[in-house]
């Protein structure tokens, strides 16, 4: 028995409502892809158990995405600036 959401389902019920849910991402991941759409899709759980994945592909994906812009002053500054602790450039700011 689902503990939320299909309460009172049984597994082979529950089991039919992932893989209908599986089949309606594919064909919509399809028809996105199709127009032109870049897109990522996560699950909730993952989100949950694997944010810091989530957060890696999610950066790469929009590092991908977006054109190289020329940097400001203020950034340049940050990304030169290094963290007295260990000696290493400040997390999430280098490319």
């Amino acid at each position: 028995m689902a503990l939320w959401r299909g309460q009172g389902k049984d597994r082979d019920d529950w089991d039919a409502k992932i893989a209908a849910n599986v089949n309606r991402d594919r064909r919509v991941d399809a028809e996105l892809a199709a127009e032109g759409w870049r897109f990522l899709r996560f699950w909730d759980f993952a989100i949950r158990q694997e944010i810091s994945t989530v957060i890696d592909r999610t950066a790469d994906f929009l590092r991908s995405a977006l054109p190289e812009a020329p940097r400001s002053a203020w950034q340049e500054e940050l990304l030169g600036r290094r963290n007295d602790r260990d000696g290493k450039r400040l997390s999430g700011l280098d490319p």
